[in-house]
């Protein structure tokens, strides 16, 4: 099985675990732009925060705000822990390949430097978006960004002077995932994509931006692999560690640094954040929680998508991926721990489907 397999089921695993962490976290409100025409499951997402659906009842809100600004304590933390793991790194041979220290790596350290940027509006997105949907409508939305990633290598590679796809199993793997992606979020029926009520709802808008920047954010560390050849198998895979961890640490330095651009620069901003001292205190710990998990599969899916030579179909496989985890655990806490919404509850042999059709495609793209 391809080593970018492994690393991305872990990633998956944090990421989902987070978004459902998230979801117990984050106050919700409905959403103002409400249409009759709405799919009912989008429906049910944005109902009056009073109903019983909703596990966050303590006084006081938890906003995405509230959320991001832990999530930058945590990512201050890490950075710390990873510039620890970078400089104890001694051998010659790897440091010549750091996109730190070597001038010749300047085009990587710019694509890694840029993409924290776009880690930061596609989490702060992503985080928005909560505040009016459920983790279950939104993740599985995340596939219609996948197509933009897509097409957006194909210039990647033409720059690059690399083929698009190598195989056209790798495209009907690709189409599986995506239609196993979406199937959940149409409750099985995708002419339902279709209707401009669903696309016109502000969760959706956000979450397709939020995966949108986190399908740049891919490419820029894509395109930041290294070329370094080292003959050594030991040193190969400290190197592999060396450089994902320097990758890792760039990228969440320039995640702690937009944050702080924006408290800077927003009244608003900073006035939810002075808000955090009166937040409910489960809010806070969820919120924590999630940030350790999503910190490890940041770092997990910086391998993924660093070992094989179409993004697209990694990305669409995470989605996919990220989706079926996500309603598991949503199943699974509502069900057994009463945690969550009934909407984790439904259209189960919808989501079995979808589990089939989105194995079929990762088998096909990793033979």
């Amino acid at each position: 099985m391809c080593n970018w397999v492994g690393p991305l089921l872990i990633s998956c695993l944090g990421f989902s675990t987070t978004d459902v962490l998230c979801d117990i976290a984050i106050h919700r409100a409905p959403d103002r732009k409400k249409d009759d025409d709405v799919d009912i499951d989008a429906e049910k997402s944005v109902l009056d925060r009073d109903s019983q659906e909703y596990i966050i009842e303590e006084e006081g809100t938890f906003t995405a705000i509230q959320d991001i600004t832990i999530s930058t304590i945590v990512s201050i933390v890490a950075v710390l822990i990873f510039s620890a793991v970078v400089s104890m790194e001694t051998a010659e041979e790897i440091w010549a390949g750091s996109v730190m220290t070597n001038p010749e790596n300047s085009y990587s350290l710019m694509m890694v430097m840029l993409s924290g940027v776009f880690c930061y509006v596609s989490y702060l997105a992503t985080l928005k978006a909560y505040e009016t949907s459920s983790c279950t409508v939104i993740i599985p939305l995340f596939q219609v960004a996948s197509v933009v990633v897509l097409f957006g290598t194909f210039f990647q590679k033409q720059l690059q002077g690399k083929p698009w796809i190598k195989h056209p199993k790798d495209l009907i793997s690709y189409s599986l995932m995506l239609i196993g992606g979406l199937y959940p979020a149409t409750g099985g029926d995708l002419k339902k994509l279709i209707k401009p009520a669903f696309w016109n709802q502000s969760f959706v808008r956000l979450a397709i931006l939020a995966e949108v920047s986190y399908g740049i954010y891919n490419m820029l560390i894509a395109s930041a692999e290294s070329d370094e050849d080292i003959d050594d198998e030991t040193l190969t895979m400290r190197f592999m560690i060396f450089r994902h961890s320097e990758t890792f640490l760039l990228s969440r330095l320039v995640f702690i640094l937009s944050y702080f651009a924006m408290f800077a620069s927003s009244v608003n901003f900073r006035t939810e954040v002075y808000k955090l001292r009166t937040a409910p205190r489960r809010s806070i710990i969820a919120s924590v929680l999630s940030e350790l998990s999503v910190q490890t599969a940041y770092f997990c899916s910086t391998f993924a998508y660093q070992c094989y030579y179409q993004i697209s179909v990694v990305n669409a496989a995470e989605t996919a991926l990220n989706n079926l985890f996500t309603l598991a655990i949503a199943y699974v806490l509502k069900k057994f721990f009463n945690l969550g919404r009934v909407d984790s509850l439904r259209n189960i042999p919808v989501k079995i489907t979808a589990f089939v059709i989105i194995t079929f495609g990762l088998l096909m793209a990793t033979d």
